[in-house]
């Protein structure tokens, strides 16, 4: 028992301090370049967080012209992204989660279809960069 022990802490010293790196709002912070799709919608953003700022926006192809961003977004300790984006009169939440290396993010997103009932959720995907 002893030496699975010592194998197991080992293998967790040879994986290095990266292995227990925790996430703080500095690792948000900053501009993003995020790609996003919900169905047939396609969107490329650029996004200041943590709090979305004057700046952050999204192209999208039907629209046209850059539609304007507002929202927050909160890190955890372990690295999970959540909070809320608003753009063209839709709320969408967000829920992923960033690299270790702090350089990209991935989740997903929905919003509530109130028309339908009982109300349904339509969500998408998202991945980014960090600039």
């Amino acid at each position: 028992m002893k030496k699975l022990i010592f194998m197991s802490l080992a293998f967790w010293l040879l994986l290095g301090s990266n292995a227990f790196a925790a996430c703080t709002r500095a690792d948000i912070a900053g501009t993003w370049n995020i790609y996003f799709g919900i169905g047939t919608a396609v969107a490329r953003c650029t996004l200041k967080a943590p709090n979305i700022e004057r700046g952050s926006s999204c192209y999208i192809p039907e629209v046209g012209n850059p539609v304007p961003l507002t929202g927050n977004l909160a890190l955890r300790r372990n690295c999970n992204i959540t909070g809320n984006v608003f753009f063209n009169g839709i709320q969408l939440t967000v829920d992923g989660w960033i690299s270790r290396d702090k350089q990209n993010i991935s989740g997903m997103t929905w919003f509530p279809i109130v028309s339908v009932n009982p109300v349904s959720n339509v969500g998408g995907v998202f991945s980014g960069v960090k600039k």
